[in-house]
């Protein structure tokens, strides 16, 4: 057998900006550096480990059962599925169709959209701006994949999931979403034929977010495996890895469950 690759000196960014690089293409990359990639043995001494040791906790992630192409055609099927029984589009915002993949942020955590420091949540009122930061991930992708990885970020690197978001919290971002000057003129500037189509419902993009709820977990599972082969700070990554790994096998059937009962 060959010897296993050596993690380079950081684990790469997702996607140059500009390229057509997808959500899956990155998937398939991390998946085959996650599963190939040594650990440093800086990385095990920080963490009071072994090279062995971690080799072994990696093991028992069970990541040579995930097939991202695999994936792919569930999230397909899962879609055209309940798209049909739920008398959504099926046209809008495909988790599989590239032709309508939009710009992904890719990490749409609190701590990367700046405000004035003078504006307060509670008050009810949006802030005069915002500004977006750290594009180090961005690729092309389902534009439920930010909005899932937005909602997730909620819970954070404790990955407490009773903070995630409510169905009323997500319905209202839902609302916000639909009523934005972006997402207004992306709809004026159609033909009127594809107007129709393009001014989704919130059915449909709890659809969307629902479907790629599992999908971000394994990005960020990959990631934190990635990042633990290599990294010494002082954090767990393959426990990280563990937890959201466990959450993308949960979420593939609990997320859709979740969406029927908030819409119907």
């Amino acid at each position: 057998a060959s010897a296993p690759a050596s993690a380079p000196a950081s684990a790469p960014a997702s996607a140059p900006i500009g390229t057509r690089r997808t959500t899956y293409d990155v998937l398939r990359e991390w998946l085959r550096n996650a599963k190939a990639w040594d650990f440093r043995p800086a990385a095990a001494a920080a963490r009071g480990s072994t090279v062995e040791a971690m080799r072994a906790a990696r093991d028992a992630l069970g990541l040579d059962a995930i097939d991202i192409d695999e994936e792919v055609g569930r999230l397909a099927a899962a879609h055209a599925a309940r798209a049909g029984v739920q008398g959504v589009s099926k046209g809008v915002s495909s988790v599989s169709d590239a032709a309508a993949f939009v710009p992904l942020h890719n990490d749409a955590l609190a701590g990367n959209f700046l405000v004035d420091a003078n504006w307060h949540a509670k008050s009810g009122k949006p802030p005069r701006e915002m500004r977006t930061i750290d594009f180090e991930y961005m690729c092309v992708g389902p534009r439920g994949f930010d909005v899932a990885n937005h909602f997730i970020e909620h819970a954070g690197f404790e990955c407490d999931w009773s903070l995630l978001p409510d169905a009323e919290t997500r319905f209202r971002f839902y609302r916000a979403y639909q009523s934005s000057l972006v997402y207004q003129s992306c709809i004026h500037s159609q033909t009127e034929a594809t107007s129709a189509a393009a001014a989704d419902s919130i059915e449909s993009l709890e659809l969307e977010v629902a479907l790629m709820t599992p999908v971000s977990h394994l990005w960020w599972g990959l990631w934190a495996v990635m990042q633990a082969t290599m990294s010494a700070i002082d954090f767990d990554y393959l426990g990280y890895a563990a937890r959201r790994l466990e959450a993308f096998r949960e979420t593939r059937t609990t997320s859709l469950e979740r969406r029927v009962q908030v819409t119907s």
